[in-house]
């Protein structure tokens, strides 16, 4: 008797064969099968796909499973860890200009400033953190690693964060799942269901957090980015005055083209090599995937399943990590080169000896401010030719000096022997019977007080511009404010002395930030003062009140001024004119002023200045 064929779908899939007995019974039950098989494709009902951009509930479910409070401490730390980062930055700049303006310090006030900076350095790095994704695998790693306090604060609370949304959202889909309707299950395949519960969970809980936490942190990068990029453009927004005022604009948007265009070609070149680079390389690690298995293939007596599947599985890795190799390989060799470059520039060729314990001065050196400079001959490098050529002369205590020449005739140059800038080739200089050449820079530079024509105004307070170390009281700074004719203008002003001032003093006239110059000079009390045209940039009445100053405060001190305008030196004890580096004239102006030969006679009558003027002068 033959057996009947089974005809209900649980028999079937069971074992849709197991009555059959020959091929003739297998033929009739085919149409069978196949009709159960469309009836069932009929039932299946097909997965709905989203199309277009996620919907903004999408995201609010996410978040709400975060719990809202954690969302807001994450941003705030995230802000946090940002600002910290671009406070890093900021410090490096401060520290490098910093560095950059204290050419007047010692060597012990230097390394005492380069380690504060180094040590806000180091805490400002360690309150940021590290923020590398390739070191989220576990909780050991990322607590060794992220040191910093608010990084590692913030990942943390991120984890804890997408580990409650996880929770949540398994715990919603179980739900759902255990109270949806029995159709539902006849109409969705048992693989579909568990997709959601494996794939789409492991995405909540490992890649969505670190992908949240990337667009997170690159949008609070190009927030902050932006920000320093418009303050940072301030600057040359100023600049528009004096670009349109010469008509330069196509000459500025050429230049920006061009260095645009030079930059976009070497990214291209970069990208194309490693382009090239890549196609090559997953060749040679197709090739060797494919020797591999005939490898395998041919020693198949001697090799496990094990041993095959291992070799098979580094072979297909070996694409990739050939790839990375070449390109890290190739940025470790890109980026060594800073190094290369810092190194360049750590044995660049240093000044004369900083510090020379054996010669160093006495402590109230310079005493009394005398100046005898004997056959100077100076140059700016070598194989240029003398910008000051066998310069003799002799500077008395209390002496006021008078220097004045035309563009080019050594008048700056004289100055920058006297700070050691430039090293004399030939001749020497005394000041108070000490070689300035066997004393170290700082002990030299620190004794002499320069005023340059462009006031050096730093962002800060007025007290810290006028004394930035702090040496001196509150009662001191007011004095010589009231020296230079400031103390009623800053004591009106908001906070007085802790009035902050913008950057190269911006919220100050011309004449403002000499003045504070010129008190900051009266308050180091030097004996030795240089004036390079000082007075060349500001308005009469300003340049009045200085001269009154000079006068009246400095009649102790040795006095150096480069002069702008002639009636600034017509009290000077002496007039020392200079010409293509040499001494043309060296003597009292009244002496020099009643030879009509001299220089500096024809200097007074190129400005209509008489005689008569500097003998007004010198009895005022």
């Amino acid at each position: 008797s033959s057996k009947s064929i089974p005809t209900t779908p649980s028999e079937l899939i069971a074992n849709p064969f197991e009555s059959i007995e020959n091929d003739t019974q297998q033929d009739e039950l085919q149409p069978v099968l196949n009709e159960i098989a469309e009836e069932k494709r009929k039932t299946i009902e097909k997965e709905f796909v989203q199309t277009g951009s996620v919907k903004l509930n999408i995201f609010s479910i996410y978040i709400r499973s975060c719990k809202l409070f954690m969302v807001g401490l994450i941003m705030i730390f995230f802000g946090l860890t940002i600002c910290a980062s671009l406070r890093t930055n900021i410090w490096l700049s401060k520290w490098t200009d910093t560095v950059k303006s204290k050419t007047l310090t010692n060597n012990t006030s230097s390394r005492s400033n380069q380690i504060y900076y180094m040590n806000i350095y180091s805490i400002l790095g360690l309150i940021q953190g590290n923020k590398k994704k390739d070191i989220f695998n576990d909780l050991v790693t990322f607590v060794k690693v992220h040191l910093g306090f608010l990084g590692f604060t913030m990942q943390l609370m991120q984890k804890f964060a997408s580990y409650i949304a996880g929770r949540k959202l398994h715990w919603m889909i179980l739900i759902g799942i255990l109270h949806a309707p029995s159709s539902f299950f006849d109409t969705t395949p048992i693989g579909r269901i568990i997709n959601r519960f494996s794939k789409d969970i492991d995405v909540v809980d490992s890649t969505l957090p670190n992908a949240f936490s990337q667009s997170l942190t690159i949008l609070i990068t190009v927030i902050v980015t932006l920000i320093i990029l418009i303050y940072g453009s301030l600057e040359t927004i100023q600049g528009l005055t004096s670009i349109r005022a010469y008509q330069a604009q196509q000459r500025f948007i050429d230049l920006s083209d061009k260095f645009m265009d030079r930059n976009q070609s070497y990214h291209l070149a970069s990208s194309v090599s490693n382009r090239w680079l890549g196609l090559r390389l997953e060749m040679i690690a197709n090739l060797l995937t494919l020797f591999t298995a005939i490898t395998a293939v041919f020693m198949r007596d001697s090799l496990t399943a094990g041993t095959v599947g291992l070799m098979i599985t580094f072979a297909l890795q070996i694409t990739h990590s050939l790839n990375m190799l070449v390109r890290v390989s190739s940025d470790v060799e890109t980026n060594i080169v800073s190094v290369e470059r810092i190194d360049e520039y750590a044995k660049l060729k240093p000044e004369a000896s900083w510090d020379i314990q054996s010669k160093k001065p006495p402590p109230y050196w310079p005493i009394k401010g005398n100046i005898n400079i004997t056959n100077l001959s100076t140059r700016y490098r070598e194989n240029l030719q003398l910008i000051l050529k066998d310069l003799s002369i002799d500077i008395q205590s209390g002496e006021k000096i008078g220097i004045i020449g035309r563009t080019g005739s050594g008048k700056s140059s004289l100055c920058l022997s006297l700070f050691r800038i430039i090293e004399p080739t030939n001749g020497t200089i005394f000041i108070d019977n000490v070689d300035i050449r066997l004393i170290g820079l700082p002990d030299l530079r620190s004794k002499i007080t320069i005023i340059p024509q462009d006031a050096i105004i730093f962002a800060g307070t007025i007290r810290f511009n006028i004394d930035p170390f702090s040496n001196y009281s509150d009662t001191e700074v007011w004095n010589v404010l009231e020296l230079v004719h400031l103390k009623e203008r800053i004591y009106m002003m908001e906070n007085g002395l802790s009035y902050l001032l913008a950057e190269e003093g911006q919220n100050m006239s011309a004449g403002e930030k000499q003045l504070l110059c010129l008190a900051r000079a009266l308050l180091r009390k030097s004996k030795i003062f240089i004036f390079d045209e000082a007075t060349a940039a500001i308005d009469m009445e300003t340049d009045r009140l200085i001269q009154q100053t000079i006068r009246s405060r400095f009649h102790d001190a040795t006095v150096l001024t480069i002069a702008h305008r002639l009636h600034t030196i017509l009290d000077s004890t002496k007039i020392l004119v200079l010409s293509n580096g040499s001494l043309q004239e060296y003597d009292e102006p009244k002496r020099l002023a009643a030879d009509p030969n001299s220089a500096f006679a024809k200097f007074l009558s190129d400005a209509n200045i008489h005689l008569s003027d500097i003998m007004s002068i010198n009895s005022s």
